[in-house]
């Protein structure tokens, strides 16, 4: 992951260092969980349905939070 590598290369403080890498492991695991629910969504219907889209995005606004956490941090360390 760049994000990590870079926060690995740069001077930081621990914290510093210790958040953004937090943060990168928290994007992944929100990805991950999102491809359980869309798959699990799959599994039980192809059909349209509003539950189901509400569920899949349900999980891809995770994603996007955490993506923009981790965008947050940097900002704050990078603009401090």
């Amino acid at each position: 992951m760049i994000s990590s590598a870079f926060a690995l290369w740069m001077d930081l403080t621990r914290g510093e260092t210790a958040l953004i890498l937090a943060l990168g492991v928290l994007v992944v695991a929100s990805e991950l969980a999102n491809t359980a629910i869309e798959r699990t969504v799959d599994l039980v219907t192809r059909d349209e349905h509003e539950l189901a889209r509400n569920a899949k995005d349900a999980g891809s606004a995770f994603v996007a939070l955490t993506a923009t956490a981790g965008g947050v941090a940097w900002l704050a360390i990078l603009l401090g």
